[in-house]
């Protein structure tokens, strides 16, 4: 960035510190409507996204997330799980390019049995208004996939798999003929390096329209015979039969009532929630849990990210194991911004927003710029870029045009960087009390290790104990966290229960055993709470000034 460029704006950022608290993204706890929104606002198509204001993009989970806080999960899809719950009135859409809102759904709400028997086929219509008026209809057909089927083995792969991509939070699965939610799911493999099929378990939360709640497991099958099935499944703690077992997918079936018309369609779905739980699963892996709710029953989706390094050193978040088409997360800043619109509103604000661009283009020409601005260097040609306008011969429109959008791009520079700084403060804040708590389950076992050296001490009457430590075992450190209750029962249990049947010779190894572990145990203690004082330490930093960076970004957004 050059001082040039900042130069020309310079009235626009003298703003200090006493607005801080007002452009400074908080958590906020309050209680708000879990509602659904769909295609970007006329604010957003102006070049000014939601987060300019009302939510913050998530680009460092760890860093920007904490539980309880608000959020927005928003979602391009091109295929449906859920048809109640992703095509709702209000939601946007894209079909061949155009920008469109769904107006009504047909079924209202889906049938609670398989509807109404096996011979007569689910369709779902929707009537959809583009932007420019024009009215379509749109229908999907539900399409039922055995799971507990007795099949061949090539057959029985493509059924493991088909759950495997398909299983997600709303996915309508059919038990015993009725229809079931699901509400929580998780795919997993024992052990967890391996990605055989054999390997595999679900478990999934459900919910019936009536009411009804459960929990399914399965496996797959791993025998080669033909007559058993892809999955062996429990409702609870009961086997389910054979043939009992299906899962919901719906297949686009035609536009305006034409089988032969099949245009590209994507979803813009966008659902809020709150943060329920956020951790580390290793240093390099995150993984958060989000509640939403649909009809009033409560949905956890989980998402996880991994943390790649760039050739520079730079650190980045990407979003991993996830069978959504396109999602980003955004945190909301404001909780009185509610995010329910219902498609007339919606319709006339972007027509109302399409003729204030045809007007803005007509004066401005080229100046229609809307891509993020997020470095320095591309901050730096878009400066430039409009300082040529402001020194040319164009009308005085043109170029307070080109000043106000200068200050929209600096103000938005300046507040990514604040947020990233802010976000990368945070992100160490939390390694080091996940340092400090790892620390803290060591200690615990460390001192209950001490006390079971002092019992031991006591209760040998021969020959002293050597205190010698052996070197360490690699199973030393493998421990469970502990709390102080536990400990205090364990260490019970070990003077009342297994010192009185110890011999002197098994006396002497578990003195041993317990120096060595405890050695260990201590060691690794002190190792994690040093690394947690560095990584506190490097959140006081200050600028080249003196100053908080964080605050003197923020500063000049303002």
């Amino acid at each position: 960035m050059t001082m040039k460029a900042i130069k020309i704006f310079t009235g626009f950022l003298f703003l200090g510190g006493a607005y801080l608290q007002a452009a400074a993204p908080s958590s906020l706890k309050k209680s708000f409507d879990w509602g659904i929104a769909s295609v970007p606002t006329p604010l957003e198509e102006y070049g000014l996204t939601l987060g300019d204001i009302t939510v913050t993009r998530v680009f460092n989970p760890i860093g920007q997330l904490q539980a309880e806080d608000p959020i927005v999960i928003a979602r391009r899809l091109t295929h449906i799980t859920n048809p109640w719950q992703e095509l709702t009135p209000g939601t946007g859409m894209i079909v061949e390019g155009k920008k469109a809102v769904i107006r009504q759904i047909q079924p209202e709400a889906p049938p609670s049995e398989m509807f109404p028997d096996r011979k007569t086929r689910l369709r779902v219509k929707l009537i959809v208004e583009e932007i420019s008026g024009n009215t379509m209809t749109l229908e999907w057909d539900q399409v039922l996939h055995n799971l507990n089927s007795p099949e061949t083995k090539p057959m029985r792969d493509e059924t493991v798999e088909r759950l495997k991509k398909r299983l997600r939070v709303g996915t309508h699965l059919i038990i015993n003929g009725g229809r079931r939610i699901i509400s929580k799911q998780n795919l997993s493999y024992n052990p967890p390096t391996s990605n055989k099929n054999r390997d595999l378990q679900f478990e999934a939360n459900y919910y019936a329209l009536e009411g009804a709640k459960g929990t399914l497991t399965g496996r797959p099958s791993s025998s080669e015979n033909v007559t058993d099935p892809a999955w062996n499944m429990q409702d609870g703690l009961l086997k389910l039969h054979q043939n009992t077992a299906q899962i919901v997918t719906w297949k686009f079936w035609a536009r305006d009532g034409d089988p032969g018309n099949i245009p590209e369609i994507t979803i813009l779905h966008r659902a809020r929630g709150t943060v329920s739980k956020i951790n580390l699963s290793s240093d390099t892996m995150a993984e958060a849990h989000f509640l939403s709710t649909h009809k009033g029953q409560i949905h956890t989706h989980k998402l996880k990210w991994e943390q790649l390094l760039d050739g520079k050193g730079a650190s980045s978040w990407q979003l991993s194991d996830n069978r959504d088409d396109f999602i980003e997360l955004f945190k909301v800043n404001d909780s009185n911004i509610r995010f329910k619109i219902t498609p007339k509103p919606l319709l006339n604000a972007n027509r109302q927003a399409v003729k204030f661009f045809q007007s803005k283009k007509q004066n401005t020409g080229s100046l229609q710029l809307s891509s993020k601005i997020l470095d320095p260097d591309t901050m730096a040609s878009q400066i430039k870029n409009l300082e040529k306008i402001v020194a040319s011969d164009a009308s005085e429109a043109i170029k307070l045009d080109a000043k106000r959008q200068a200050v929209i791009y600096l103000a938005r520079f300046y507040e990514h960087k604040a947020t990233e700084l802010q976000a990368s403060r945070q992100e160490q804040i939390f390694r080091a009390e996940m340092k400090r708590e790892e620390a803290r389950k060591y200690e615990r076992h460390a001192w209950l290790t001490k006390r079971k050296i002092e019992l031991l001490g006591k209760s040998l009457t021969g020959p002293q104990l050597n205190e010698e430590s052996a070197p360490p075992q690699p199973n030393d450190l493998r421990v469970e966290h502990l709390n102080i209750s536990d400990a205090q029962n364990k260490l019970k249990d070990y003077s009342e229960n297994t010192i009185p049947v110890l011999s002197k010779d098994e006396l002497q190894i578990q003195f041993a055993d317990l120096q060595r572990k405890n050695k260990a145990l201590n060691e690794e203690a002190i190792r994690l709470r040093s690394q947690a004082s560095k990584l506190i330490a490097s959140t006081d930093k200050k600028g080249t000034s003196g100053k908080d960076p964080i605050i003197e970004n923020y500063n000049l957004a303002l």
